[in-house]
């Protein structure tokens, strides 16, 4: 599921004596609405408790697979109650307080409060453990007996090694050991490998998120905080801009400061597909910025020409659309180019091989030639072009005698 960041852009009158709050405080305001609105009409959908806030680097909201904290992998976040007490009072997060950008999204499934749990809870986790055992042993590379022992040890074991001596940190304890067996051996069991585990467990277990208020037992350095394991248990509501971030504070509008701090920051495939998927409508050629686009493009390019597999990741709509970063034809044109050139030699090599080669082939030279249309006047294209129709022609059949 792709998170989508929602701008909204309005004309308002008189805005020097009436401004919009931006940043923290915009994003307080819209919470402090929300529970308004709850007083009113009663509706759980608008209770703050089923709200999160997540700061973050990207303008997106997603898991970090390559995390590099002793934690299971998700999206974390600060419960909306916390976040807005801290800065009703002006203060700040205990981390990540000037991170680019703040997500407000809204918590849907199965999250526990590990802080309040009950030693009745831990129990039946404990039991799910063990009936989950076979699975979990697949995840460990154990039998499921050895996974039965394993548990045994590590469960008489939580309340001595935990952090927190409450059930819910000696159920904490438990995953953790569990992720640190999965990692042993590589690289002294750090993340992201136990961190993987520890998540797929904890989805093993039917738990969407874990919520912590203050107790430090999913992070010492950030007693309250929360974290979804399933991405599909959270939903994105909005995106603020954070003017406190000093790169991104003195511009003005939220395109200018998206092509900024892209300038800068792109650095994965991952990143360019962003980019591409969100097209014109954020990241185009802007005459103010053009130095940020100038740079932005030609730290596409780079990604793009040093991962052989890259181009196939790309739809022809989204090279289309990082094309919208420059105003030269020619390079367009280029990249339009390479994205056919070097997909089409990624590809045929499969195909050729392939059960379904008629019609698969046939579907992509279709789409390859009129994405190339605009540019038979080129060389390169003609020469493409008759290659793509080349390969369609059937091998000759023999002759009945």
């Amino acid at each position: 599921m792709r998170a989508k960041e929602f701008t909204i852009i309005e004309a308002r009158r008189n805005p020097d004596q009436n401004p919009r709050a931006q940043g923290h405080r915009a994003a307080l305001e819209f919470l402090k609405g929300l529970e308004s609105r709850h007083y009113r009409t009663g509706r759980q959908e608008f209770n703050t408790y089923w709200y999160g806030v997540s700061m973050t680097n990207l303008p997106k909201l997603g898991v970090n697979p390559g995390s590099q904290y002793n934690t299971p992998v998700g999206i974390y976040f600060y419960p909306a109650g916390y976040y807005m007490n801290l800065k009703d009072r002006n203060k700040e997060l205990d981390f990540q307080d000037s991170a680019p950008y703040i997500q407000i999204l809204k918590l849907r499934g199965n999250f526990e409060d590990i802080d309040d749990m009950t030693e009745a809870v831990f129990l039946a986790y404990v039991k799910k453990l063990h009936a989950q055992a076979g699975k979990i042993g697949t995840l460990l590379g154990l039998s499921e007996k050895q996974t039965q022992d394993l548990l045994t040890k590590i469960v008489s074991q939580s309340s001595d090694e935990a952090n927190v001596n409450t059930h819910g940190g000696h159920f904490w304890n438990v995953l953790y050991s569990l992720g640190f067996y999965a990692g042993r051996g590589k690289r002294e069991a750090s993340p992201p490998r136990s961190s993987v585990v520890w998540n797929a467990i904890l989805r093993l277990l039917g738990i969407d998120g874990l919520i912590d208020n203050g107790a430090g037992i999913i992070h010492p350095n950030e007693p309250t905080s929360g974290v979804a394991v399933d991405p599909r248990s959270v939903q994105l509501v909005r995106t603020f801009t954070n003017i406190s971030n000093p790169d991104l504070r003195q511009i003005d509008d939220v395109r200018g400061r998206g092509l900024t701090y892209w300038s800068t920051n792109l650095k994965t495939m991952d990143d360019v597909r962003y980019i591409a998927s969100e097209g014109v409508k954020n990241f185009h050629y802007r005459e103010q910025y053009k130095k940020e686009c100038a740079l932005l493009f030609d730290k596409i390019r780079t990604v793009l020409n040093t991962n052989s597999l890259a181009y196939a990741r790309l739809s022809p709509r989204e090279v289309k659309n990082l094309g919208a970063l420059t105003l030269d034809a020619n390079i367009r044109k280029d990249l339009m180019m390479d994205y056919y050139t070097l997909r089409f030699r990624r590809i045929e090599p499969w195909l050729a091989h392939s059960p379904f080669y008629g019609s698969v082939a046939s579907d992509t030279a279709q789409e390859l030639v009129r994405g190339l249309t605009p540019y038979q006047s080129d060389a390169r294209a003609r020469a493409m072009i008759k290659r793509i129709k080349n390969s369609q022609r059937p091998d000759p059949q023999p002759q009945e005698s």
